[in-house]
């Protein structure tokens, strides 16, 4: 840069220029559950300018083959299975981001209840062994389920 009496000078400037991608990101009022399992999705996805470079699109897919263009879906209802939710986000500048939510929600029923025991027979005070036979679709992990 040149001044009006002819001297030189240099001007460093630094984070001038902030480029960050818009971060989608969703909550959901549950995620698992029996089914028909309602659920209300929430998006809760954030950019690095908020004032003015604010989120202006969003597309759901919800997994069952539904979509949705907008910030907030309406209450959607599952059956039994697992599903991945995707959220695209663009910035009015045009930025865009996609973000996949694997198995996000998973639905289930429980096929059979059925409980054995041993003995079958006895007297007040014996110990007695039952174990689970109950099949639950789709399969959960042990501490998924309570048995009452």
């Amino acid at each position: 840069m040149n001044s009006t009496q002819g001297c030189i000078g240099t001007a460093i400037v630094y984070d001038t220029v902030t480029i960050a991608a818009p971060t989608p990101y969703i909550k959901a009022n549950r995620t698992g559950g029996c089914s028909p399992l309602t659920i209300q999705f929430e998006d809760s996805s954030f950019t690095s300018d908020i004032i003015n470079d604010p989120i202006i699109s969003w597309v759901w897919n919800l997994g069952d083959g539904t979509t949705f263009n907008g910030q907030t879906p309406p209450p959607h209802t599952y059956t039994v299975g697992k599903y991945d939710i995707t959220l695209t986000i663009t910035t009015l500048s045009g930025c865009s981001n996609a973000t996949l939510f694997p198995d996000f929600i998973t639905v289930g029923i429980i096929d059979n209840v059925n409980f054995s025991e041993a003995p079958n027979r006895g007297c007040t005070r014996e110990n007695y062994l039952f174990t689970n036979l109950s099949t639950i679709s789709p399969s959960y992990s042990n501490n998924d389920v309570s048995y009452y």
